[in-house]
């Protein structure tokens, strides 16, 4: 599986994808080995599984479009044109669950980002480098590290492979031109399109870097020439990503002619941003700073420092390096968790088209991983040099990655077991039960439409088939009439806690709702697992890690039991608009509408 030599000819490497998919297998257990359990029971997991539920769902039992539903925001229904659909990650998940549950879907998809994300940065690294082993420990810095692992319960961010071949064959339209690179160059965006929008926009800027910055790059290539050649291969890139994001596109458009106001209210949304410091890691509950170090690794930073002499040759990396640094420290300077009130470029820039949408610029922190990964290949490049013997290299190759890999991983994680109540997962395995058969839709109790605590309903929904009056969506999807009914809905729960049945009596009669589901256990903020007082991790990752992954597996919520006094009390109130229960155990307590 290892490289015998340091430099090999180029051709598409599948071989090495077999060796990062055995580092998948390695480096994310124990996932590969129970793929039938949750990786995580935060509410952004719930909602990427009922994403794959609803596109196989819509596509081969509706015969409708996936980006509309009414099984969610029940009966007017809601566009999922600006939800996290990710189509691409959705229709592959949707695909696997066919012959196996949504958690193994979910799982297998996430360990094939985790493989091609190092296959992909390695074919990139081995391009710029011609070394192999470098390439190869670039591929696994890149994939295998903090960053990657902390979104392992958001497979639309997790989705890192394609970066790497949008900024390889922009590499190669600008030395190289041809009809071949620039197609792929503007496939492998319209791909990002399709899984994930925050990194279109850095796909972008690094494209645009190549194209201004292209003589720091080397080469021959005249730079009038290569710039030309990149904005054409631009412009095939934006018209690709409007093809395949037409849906988008056109729910944005509808947006800014019906109300102007609704995109400058989402500029004025709270952004998330990197600390002079560190990453920004936020649970929440926790919000502590990660120190750079601890982010990339203190060994790796050893490697750069140790091949010092390769890697201060590459300065238009370093100098993405440190735009993207930069970006990723949002409005205003932050230190040590301090605001300093300097402002920075991010202020000016997210007022931009497209930059609106970034409205977590830590997030830009994925390219500063990338610029570090590449940065250990030519590092390693350098070192190699320096040994004549081969088993030599080899030795101190297989030393350097292992340490590396030890201080950054995240392994084991940690896998749940999460089970719908029984009498909803019943619902839709008894068809032939007439007691049954008659419900089509339902509202879940405690409603708080939209929010985090709803991820669990959506969930429900992939067992049961029903309709429900809530759902948990991406707020950029929560607009108009859904956004009344919304609030109509959490003001009639409210009321109903406060001893007034009547508005929540009217909201099911209204909505033509068929049962009414009161949750014993319901989703409750969670203690924080890091000292809030706490603000920057100094520490190496692998001493850190458990909890900073379990709080970002967790999410802020975990399941509460209700007292039975509140119980009680709320059965109450519910008898005496609806009658009596038609089921109760320990999980809930249901109420068919009359």
């Amino acid at each position: 599986m290892l490289p015998t030599s340091e430099q090999e000819d180029s051709g598409p490497g599948l071989r090495y994808l077999a060796f990062f998919a055995l580092a998948a297998i390695i480096l994310t257990w124990p996932i590969a080995f129970s793929l039938n359990r949750p990786t995580s029971i935060r509410p952004d997991y719930f909602s990427n599984l009922w994403n794959f539920w609803w596109v196989k769902t819509s596509l081969l039992l509706e015969h409708t479009s996936p980006y509309w539903t009414d099984y969610l925001y029940f009966p007017v229904g809601i566009s999922l044109a600006r939800h996290t659909l990710s189509p691409l990650n959705s229709f592959a998940g949707a695909a696997l669950s066919t012959f196996m549950n949504l958690h193994a879907a979910y799982n297998v998809v996430l360990l094939l980002h985790f493989a091609l994300s190092g296959w992909t940065f390695f074919l990139l690294a081995r391009y710029l480098t011609r070394n192999i082993r470098g390439s190869l420990l670039a591929g696994l810095v890149y994939s295998f590290c903090p960053f990657h692992y902390s979104y392992i319960a958001q497979i639309n961010i997790a989705t890192f492979e394609f970066l790497p071949l949008v900024v390889l064959y922009s590499l190669r339209v600008y030395r190289d031109g041809g009809v071949r690179n620039t197609v792929l160059m503007a496939l492998f965006v319209a791909m990002i399109a399709t899984s994930s929008s925050y990194w279109l926009v850095y796909a972008f800027l690094v494209v645009l870097l190549v194209g201004l910055g292209g003589k720091l790059l080397g080469g021959r290539t005249r730079y009038v020439s290569g710039l030309r050649r990149i904005a054409i291969a631009g412009i095939v890139a934006i018209v690709a990503v409007v093809i395949v994001s037409m849906p988008l596109v056109l729910a944005v458009v509808e947006d800014v002619s019906t109300d102007p106001s609704l995109v400058a209210g989402e500029r004025e949304k709270v952004f998330r941003a990197n600390d002079l410091l560190g990453y920004s890691w936020v649970g929440p509950p926790e919000r502590v700073i990660v120190s750079w170090p601890t982010m990339l690794g203190y060994s790796t930073l050893l490697l750069l420092i140790l091949g010092y002499r390769g890697v201060i040759k590459q300065r238009f990396w370093l100098l993405a390096g440190a735009v993207f640094l930069v970006l990723s420290l949002g409005s205003v300077l932050k230190v040590a968790g301090n605001d300093t009130g300097i402002p920075m470029p991010h202020r000016y820039l997210r007022t931009l088209p497209g930059f609106s949408m970034l409205r977590k610029p830590d997030r830009a922190f994925i390219m500063i991983q990338f610029v570090i990964a590449l940065l250990c290949a030519f590092s390693w490049q350098h070192l190699s040099g320096l040994f004549k013997s081969p088993r030599r290299r080899l030795a101190v190759w297989s030393v350097i990655t292992c340490v590396v890999l030890v201080e950054v991983t995240g392994i084991p994680f940690r896998q749940f077991v999460y089970e719908c109540p029984s009498y909803l997962a019943e619902l839709e395995t008894s068809p032939g039960n007439e007691s049954t058969s008659s419900i089509q839709s339902i509202v879940h109790l405690p409603a708080d439409p939209g929010s985090g605590i709803e991820g669990r309903y959506n969930f429900f929904q992939t067992f049961h088939h029903r309709k429900i009056a809530q759902g948990y969506v991406t707020s950029f999807a929560i607009k108009g009439w859904a956004r009344v009914r919304s609030k109509l809905l959490e003001k009639a729960y409210d009321s109903f806690l406060n001893g007034d049945p009547d508005p929540l009596s009217a909201e099911v009669e209204e909505r033509d709702l068929d049962l009414v589901v009161l949750h014993k256990v319901v989703s409750a903020p969670r203690s924080p697992f890091i000292d809030p007082d706490k603000t920057i991790v100094w520490m190496p990752f692998f001493a850190v890690r458990r909890d900073l992954i379990k709080g970002r597996q967790i999410g802020p919520l975990v399941d509460t039991p209700v007292s039975s006094r509140e119980i009680r009390i709320q059965g109450r109130v519910l008898k005496r608009i609806l009658g009596q229960p038609v089921y109760e155990d320990s999980e809930v307590l249901v109420f068919r509408v009359p």
